[in-house]
């Protein structure tokens, strides 16, 4: 799977207020391994909180910010 393809299309399907499909792509991209990027969890906060899953935003929130802090300079 390419990672930047299946980030890239889940975005167009949030865009176009399809984020179920777009929470699906982003959840089996992070599932197939690629938990550490923080785009991943930042994505899927965002379609939470478009789905008023406000408690799964802040934790996904939250893993974006702790993946961001190990990115070395």
């Amino acid at each position: 799977m390419n990672i930047y393809a299946a980030i890239g299309l889940g975005i167009v399907c949030a865009e176009k207020k399809i984020a179920e499909a777009a929470r699906t792509i982003f959840s089996r991209v992070r599932e197939s391994g690629h938990d550490s990027s923080y785009e991943i969890h930042l994505n899927l906060a965002n379609i939470y909180v478009s789905q008023y899953r406000l408690v799964d935003a802040i934790h996904m929130y939250q893993t974006a910010i702790r993946c961001v802090r190990y990115i070395p300079d």
